[in-house]
């Protein structure tokens, strides 16, 4: 896939149209009308190219080589996101990212333990 592309990545929950910012092993960083997600692979049903020969060309941004470096990126920013795996939707601060779990603490200062192959996506920013 080359950058910029749009494509369509389903998860159990939703389906997310945008352009692909990067794509790196386990990890896809898309970017919506309304959102900006990094996205577990692993957890993904399909991803379709909108474009035809869209499956060819860079990986894009490089910051980061994978979905669990994604994760401890956020947790050493202190960026507030929200992660998504399967019903559950918890919005907070990252406060240890391991190889198996994450701990979020929500807006309401609850500590989460989200099993990390289980988060199928993190949104990043929410465009108004």
């Amino acid at each position: 896939m080359s950058r910029g592309d749009s494509v369509t990545i389903g998860l159990s929950a939703a389906q997310h149209e945008g352009r692909l910012r990067a794509a790196v092993n386990d990890l896809v960083i898309l970017s919506t009308r309304t959102v900006e997600l990094a996205v577990n692979l692993s957890a993904v049903d399909f991803v379709r190219s909108n474009q035809r020969s869209a499956f060819t060309g860079t990986s894009g941004e490089r910051s980061v080589s994978s979905f669990r470096a994604q994760l401890g990126l956020f947790e050493v920013e202190g960026k507030a996101i929200r992660l998504i795996a399967g019903e559950v939707d918890v919005a907070g601060v990252i406060t240890a990212s391991t190889d198996d779990h994450v701990m979020i603490q929500d807006n309401g200062g609850i500590e989460w333990a989200l099993p990390r192959d289980r988060i199928s996506h993190a949104v990043i920013a929410t465009r108004e």
